[in-house]
Order: C-alpha cells, then structure tokens, then sequence
C-alpha cells in the first residue's frame, strides 16, 4: 500500500511551489467507502505528528491537499497469512483532496478525503431544458461544469425543466430519475478515474463469483416498507384526482392493503401507468438486507452487481451492492450492504385501472363573482330536472356552471348525486366544513346526510330545486330550502 501526498503552495519569490511526498510512513487505518446514493467515494486515515521525534515533526496536511492511494493488485481476496508469489503490483483506487482534519490528543490527526466528485455535490448550477434527451441533457450539464464525462447511456427521456441553485449532482440524478420512471431501466451515477459515468446496472455486473468465508454476516427481513397497492394522482395543489392505479389484490389478502400515493405530474400523463407498475416493482416486496465482511476486493464498490455463493450460510444468488467500505490494515477486508437482485415482478396479474378523467377546481381560487352566481340562478329559474325529486344537484351544477370552472365540469360529467358532488368537491381542493350559520354568495349548503343541496345567496337564502314545486326556486330563508326550520349541516366552500 502506497499513500501520496500533495499540496501547492507559496514559495518565498512568491511563486507556486509544489509539495509531493509519501506518507505512508506515518499514517494507518485506511478505510475507504461509498453508497449507491451518494456520487463519489470517501476516504479517511490517520497521521501521527510528533513534535518530539524528529522523524515525525512537521507531519500535518494542510486542507485542499491532495491524496493518491494505491494497493497492491496482489492483496486482493488474499489474507496475511497467503503466500504470495506474484510480483507487487500497484493500482491507484482513490484519488481526491483532504476536506477536514480532526485532532485526537497530542499528536494524533485524522484527516477525512472525498474524490474530486466533491465539486459536483457542492457547486450549484443553473440551467434550463427544453425537450432534449436525457444523454443531451447530461452532457450539457457537465459541458458548461467542466466535467469529465465517460460512458454514458443513451437516455432518450425528454427533458423539460428548470434547475435553480441545485448541485450539479443533484441535478445528474433527477436526470437519470426522470428516466428511469418513463422507462422503468435503472443507472448508476459513478465517477472513476477522472470522469463521471452513467451506465445501465445490467453494464456494472461484475465477472466473479466471490466463495470465500463470510464474516460478520447478518440478515434482516422487514415487510415495514411494502406497499401493495399504488395509486397516482395530479401533482396540482389543488387536484386531487386518481389517474392510474394498480393493486396486487394476492398480496392484499395475505398482508392486508397497504397503499401508497404518488403525484404525477399532468405533462408525463402518458407514462402514469409506467410509473405506477415502477412503483409497485419497487415496493410490493418483503425488504431484505444483507451485511456481511470478506477478504477485500478493490473491484468491488457500491452500484456493483456480485455473485455471493456460499451454502454455509444459505446465500447464493446475485447482489447489488448498497453500501461498500473497505479496511486496508493486516488484512484487506471489505463490509458490505447487499440488496438480492430479483427478476422483474409480472404485474400481469395485477389490477389495474387508468383515467384521464380529471376534476379541475376553480382557476381563480378567489369568491365567486357575484353578477356571475346571479345570472346563473335566474337562468336556471323554474327550471325543471330530468330527476325530478332528485335533480338537487343537476340545478346546482348547471346553475353554478355559470360562475365556477369545477361545477362547470361537473354538470360536463354528469355529476347528479349529493356523495359524488361533495367527494369530488374534496378531491379538487375544496373546503368541507360544518355549517355554522354563514356561507359566502356562491358556496353550495348541503343538507342532512348529503341529502340535499342548494346555493348560498350570501344572505341568508337560497337558490335550488323544489321537489314540492316540482322547479328550481329562490328562497327567502335558507332553513327552508329543504325541510321546514332545518338548517344545512355541511357547506362547500366555493370561494
């Protein structure tokens, strides 16, 4: 193992001098590690700095530094005791500049390193698209970043959106997430050797069965974040209507109904049903999580797919990596987080239904325009229902067409029951509340049991249908507009 260090700095002429110096010497504790969610890798160590040996004095590392770390290819999957034959061969398996230093007593120092994936997860960009691919989309980010780039997938999700003060990171992976809910393929965000990667996972497996004995090892199982039945909906505030949903009614039975909602954007409509069959892949599963220590490997980092076979301890199947964190002290030892990689789910047999039906609330948000609720009323005066008895909400909806957008619709629908009328009311954003003696010109009373309703003339009457006149009527007193003295129990807030 070989550790370089480093640094740029002033000389007396007040020209760049360069520093370059091995540590290896005096440091130890090498651990090096990386997550499938974060972009990059880390890297720690510790320094000895002894003011009262001369070969030690004056060993600090200064912030921004950089550090290259090397290990022999020979101690790979090998322990202390292997003998080995080969001739040492170096490979350098982390690069990256010194970001913090942490002092442990007198001359104890331990300094904490990330590669230069540093800037990416730091520096914000801003930047605009408008409807190019996603591999377009990566390359100009990292364009305009200077950034390196190595392998990327051909990503053909259109792209249409603005990044505000977002890092460059953080705005390669909403790329690659756009993606993958369009077309369900998962990638991996990676950066080595100088350059940033965007690979398919199915391009990262890597060609190696590990057999060696497992340390270390724990299992755990946990149904805690399943969810077997997805259900997608608008992502406007106000909007609350079902698009697509899909349910795994064999899992409800043994597990009972665990749902979940998501909120898709109306712009990506035609990928609903995708997004919410990703959904329940991801979701409708019994987690399991695996951790386990072996022999290191170097190869072997997070986003990696390995092949574990060891019946000692029933695993033998293929793994993606989560978490990797690799020791390098007498031994080279790798702990690693797995995930089992499992066939895709057949959503065949799910059920499923999609709707482009949608309930719009009122645009303005604002009270409803007191000429407007007047012209509908006395247009639908004396108007008599196709319901007759029952036309309570189609004199509503037809007469409340005339000042709001959502009742507009819901005569367009056909909307005709009390229950329907009120729960899409609620779906829409609209305000439910119990009446309490007051309601603006315009807002819809509901009487009893969602019985009957009529509209508010904000003066204390009404406008509705009359089953004893057998036509829609104005009502000096809303206590009347229904039963004799019965006062509306519920009131939707139109405003």
């Amino acid at each position: 193992m070989k550790l370089q260090y480093t640094n740029v700095t002033k000389g007396k002429d007040g020209k760049d001098v360069t520093e370059t110096r091995e540590i290896t010497a005096y440091t130890n504790n090498y651990e090096r590690s990386d997550g499938i969610d974060t972009l990059g890798q880390e890297f720690t160590f510790d320094l000895a700095d002894n003011p009262f040996d001369f070969n030690m004095m004056g060993t600090r590392l200064a912030i921004g530094g950089k550090i290259e770390f090397s290990n022999q290819v020979s101690n790979n999957n090998k322990s202390s005791t292997t003998t080995l034959n080969e001739e040492p061969k170096e490979e350098v398996v982390f690069q990256g500049i010194i970001v913090s230093e942490k002092q442990s007593g007198a001359n104890k120092y331990t300094y904490t390193c990330f590669d230069y994936c540093f800037y990416l997860n730091k520096s914000e960009i801003e930047i605009q698209f408008n409807g190019v691919s996603g591999l377009e989309a990566i390359k100009k980010v990292c364009k305009e970043n200077d950034v390196p780039l190595g392998n990327v997938a051909d990503i053909k999700t259109k792209i249409k959106k603005i990044y505000q003060g977002q890092p460059v990171s953080d705005v390669i992976k909403d790329i690659i997430k756009q993606a993958t809910e369009e077309t369900g393929y998962k990638y991996r965000l990676e950066y080595r050797e100088g350059k940033v990667h965007v690979e398919d996972y199915k391009d990262l497996v890597l060609d190696k069965v590990i057999t060696q004995p497992i340390n270390n090892y724990s299992r755990d199982l946990s149904m805690e974040d399943m969810r077997n039945s997805i259900v997608a909906i608008s992502s406007k505030e106000k909007s609350k209507s079902v698009k697509s949903t899909i349910q795994d009614d064999e899992s409800i039975k043994k597990y009972g109904l665990i749902k979940k909602i998501i909120k898709v954007d109306d712009k990506k409509q035609a990928q609903t049903a995708q997004i919410a069959k990703k959904t329940i892949q991801d979701s409708n599963k019994i987690k399991e999580k695996l951790s386990l220590t072996l022999l290191g490997d170097d190869t072997v980092r997070s986003g990696r797919v390995i092949i574990i076979n060891d019946y000692t301890v029933d695993i033998n199947d293929k793994f993606l990596v989560t978490n990797c964190k690799h020791n390098y002290g007498v031994n080279h030892t790798m702990t690693l987080d797995l995930k089992r990689v499992e066939a895709e789910l057949d959503t065949s047999k799910y059920k499923t239904s999609t709707t482009t039906t949608t309930v719009t609330p009122n645009a303005t948000n604002s009270t409803a325009n007191a000429t407007q609720v007047d012209a509908g009323m006395n247009a639908l005066n004396g108007y008599e229902s196709v319901y007759r008895d029952n036309g309570c909400v189609d004199v509503a909806v037809k007469a409340g067409s005339y000042y709001s957008p959502f009742l507009k619709q819901q005569a367009d629908i056909g909307t005709a029951d009390v229950d329907t009328l009120v729960n899409n009311a609620q779906n829409a954003g609209y305000k439910v509340e119990t009446f309490n003696g007051y309601a603006n010109k315009g807002d819809i009373l509901v009487y009893g049991n969602n019985d009957h309703v009529v509209i508010s003339d904000g003066a204390g009457g009404a406008f509705g249908n009359s089953s004893s006149a057998g036509h829609a009527m104005f009502y000096s007193d809303a206590n009347y507009a229904w039963h004799n003295g019965e006062a509306p129990t519920k009131v939707i807030k139109m405003s």
